[in-house]
């Protein structure tokens, strides 16, 4: 009997300090919001091993210490906020006894701000806000935490016009006297190197190259011009043996083909040390019958050999030149070259400028490629990924263009989003610690700042592709 009034006694007690302890935990909630005082904190405070007379005491104690620390970091914020608008102020409103121009004030709606100031209008924490033009002061009503004021009104983002995605046409332009012109188609197997030797003939990097087969994903044109004389090279992917095309994008394996119907004259690339090597040559038959039944002027094209002993290796080479003579009689020279080392290039460009033809030039003498800017920033974006990335996965990566805007200080932002196929992949392409996309926005940036001449900002944001 004494027991249990004792348990009850007990419970009583109990109950009324838990009373007491909801009761001040609403008027904190109250106070600060449920976000932060929600329901799972009050889960791990009930379980708190402190004396039943010292917890009121013990979160009243905490609860000044949260309020002063709050109303430290508010006077603060305010304090900045306030010397910055003061600054604004200044630079906007210079003091001067010649006058100002008459003040004009313009209240910003919603539309007429960026997306991060609709934010702050949606959310109810710009009442108003008043800015005039240049020459006169800002006055409003802006909270505290809101974004700056060169923020609200920095320009949006904008995606790449018209302009930016369309290849450049050249109507008119000044021709020499006596112009000559040549267009030369390159074709080959996958990695022979073909994209190396333009880019080493025209003296720029206008095809992008890595390790990888199959880099190059279309068609690319250059551009060499010296003298009269005028080379518009057309860069193909590699080609595709027919056991192997269903396998592969159909641009990939009709860019090949097609680029044979724009050209004067093919050099046809040939591998020097895969050559040796490997008994089948199903790419480079396929081409060759392709090849003797359009009648095409061929110059071939053996490549890499630096990374042939040429002694050793001299008679296996004329025998497999005289094979490759042999199912293709169009083939009216042979060269030997290393596009990576640069040597035998001038007996390239020598034997091309011999066949130039008579007719105008298709470029001015300045142009290098055809290529618009968006798509010229995108391939060096996919190709530092190309050079990061192993296995399927930079090949099924896509680009999204979101953001080409013009800053006021000349710097062009771009802002691309980089789709994958699966969630499960975006780690390895965002890398650890952002390793991997880190690298890539900075050696991308560099490229495109080179290749268009202007300074630029690089943004890019890893998504995995909505099925």
């Amino acid at each position: 009997m004494q027991s249990g009034s004792s348990d009850k006694g007990h419970g009583t007690e109990w109950r009324t300090e838990r009373f007491d302890f909801n009761t001040s935990r609403r008027s904190r909630e109250d106070t600060f919001g449920r976000a932060e005082w929600g329901s799972k904190d009050s889960i791990t405070r009930n379980r708190f091993t402190r004396p039943n007379a010292d917890r009121n005491e013990w979160h009243s104690e905490r609860f000044s210490r949260e309020f002063s620390r709050r109303s430290n970091e508010q006077a603060n914020e305010r304090a900045r906020w306030q010397a910055e608008r003061s600054n604004e102020n200044s630079t906007l409103n210079p003091d001067n006894s010649a006058g100002t121009a008459p003040k004009k004030s313009i209240f910003l709606e919603p539309a007429n701000l960026s997306d991060e100031s609709n934010k702050w209008m949606k959310r109810g924490l710009v009442n108003s806000l008043e800015i005039n033009t240049a020459e006169t002061s800002v006055s409003g009503v802006i909270p505290l935490g809101a974004p700056r004021l060169s923020q609200l009104l920095q320009e949006p983002r904008q995606p790449a016009g018209l302009a930016e995605r369309l290849a450049k046409i050249y109507r008119e332009f000044p021709q020499p006297a006596n112009p000559r012109l040549l267009r030369v188609a390159v074709v080959g197997a996958a990695n022979a190197g073909k994209s190396t030797l333009m880019n080493s003939i025209i003296g720029e990097e206008v095809s992008v190259v890595s390790h990888k087969a199959h880099t190059t994903r279309e068609r690319v044109l250059g551009v060499l011009t010296d003298d009269n004389h005028q080379l518009v090279f057309l860069d193909t992917p590699g080609v595709v043996p027919d056991n192997r095309r269903a396998k592969m994008d159909r641009t990939l394996v009709t860019s090949s083909w097609r680029s044979l119907d724009e050209a004067d004259h093919v050099i046809l690339m040939v591998d020097g040390a895969w050559l040796l090597k490997s008994e089948k040559h199903k790419a480079d038959e396929l081409i060759l019958s392709r090849l003797k039944n359009l009648a095409l002027p061929t110059t071939l094209v053996i490549n890499k050999m630096d990374l042939i002993d040429e002694e050793e290796s001299a008679d296996d080479l004329k025998k497999m030149v005289d094979v490759y003579q042999k199912q293709c009689p169009s083939i009216a020279n042979v060269i030997y070259i290393s596009a990576l080392q640069g040597e035998g290039l001038e007996a390239v460009k020598s034997d091309l400028f011999m066949r130039a033809k008579p007719a105008k030039w298709m470029y001015p003498k300045e142009i290098k490629n055809d290529m618009p800017d968006l798509k010229r920033a995108e391939e060096l974006i996919r190709v530092e990924f190309f050079k990061r990335l192993h296995q399927y996965i930079p090949y099924m990566l896509r680009q999204e263009n979101v953001g080409w805007t013009e800053l006021p200080n000349g710097t062009l932002r771009i802002d691309q989003n980089i789709y994958v196929e699966r969630e499960s992949q975006l780690k390895i392409v965002v890398g650890a610690n952002g390793s991997v996309i880190d690298r890539v926005v900075e050696d991308a940036r560099t490229q495109i700042a080179a290749a268009l001449k202007r300074p630029v900002q690089l943004f890019i944001q890893v998504k995995a592709r909505k099925r």
